[in-house]
């Protein structure tokens, strides 16, 4: 839903259109994905507001029309294989984190709490 709302921030959509019937239809699609069936009910809008010589309106019809031109180009498998892999990797991912967060914690301590320089002097 994120995703469209920001595809089309700057389009005239239609005020009564609504964005969930949008999203439940589009479910699975990718980012591109929907860039691509935004541009195409936009492209279909303006054809038409030409056309009929009346002003630019993105409504439900056009993104209709645009989706009997869609396919989702990530398929459930696909989807399925990231998802174990994020669940695999973020794990690593917070422990360098964390590795991290300590090592920047270290580096902040004073002269006076490194032990190897004091027995060194």
């Amino acid at each position: 839903m994120d995703i469209l709302k920001t595809l089309l921030s700057k389009s005239p959509v239609d005020r009564d259109f609504d964005m969930n019937f949008l999203a439940g239809v589009t479910n699975g699609f990718s980012g591109a994905d929907l860039s691509k069936i935004c541009q195409c009910a936009g492209k279909l809008a303006l054809y038409e507001s030409i056309e009929n010589r009346s002003q630019l309106m993105i409504c439900r019809r056009h993104f209709e029309e645009a989706m009997k031109l869609a396919r989702r180009s990530v398929n459930d498998n696909e989807v399925q294989k990231y998802e174990i892999f994020a669940s695999k990797y973020n794990d690593i991912i917070s422990s360098n984190q964390d590795l991290v967060s300590v090592n920047n914690q270290d580096q902040n301590r004073s002269d006076d709490d490194d032990l190897y320089k004091q027995t060194k002097e």
